[in-house]
């Protein structure tokens, strides 16, 4: 696995870079940022949906079951207290 590089190319701006690719992230407006990416935390939800993604499409694969023009997707639930989630859920259609 290869390292991680974070750098702040300014105002609430946060970049990670990993072997070839970059990832750019931005606060929301509300949140002092100027809104010119995903919030970090909607990146880790689209990191956790990749993932679930991922095995979906292997599992389909391994017994031929046809993807094409198939989605899945949830707004993911929250369960907060004082603000920081508790419990995330994803519920698959």
């Amino acid at each position: 696995m290869g390292s991680f590089k974070v750098s702040f190319p300014g105002n609430k701006k946060v970049d990670v870079e990993f072997d070839n690719f970059k990832i750019k992230t931005d606060q929301s407006v509300k949140n002092g940022g100027d809104e010119t990416a995903l919030e970090p935390f909607a990146v880790f939800l689209s990191s956790l949906a990749a993932c679930a993604g991922i095995y979906a499409k292997s599992y389909c694969d391994t017994r031929n079951l046809s993807t094409e023009n198939e989605t899945f997707a949830r707004l993911p639930r929250f369960s907060c207290a004082e603000s920081a989630p508790s419990v995330i859920s994803f519920s698959f259609l």
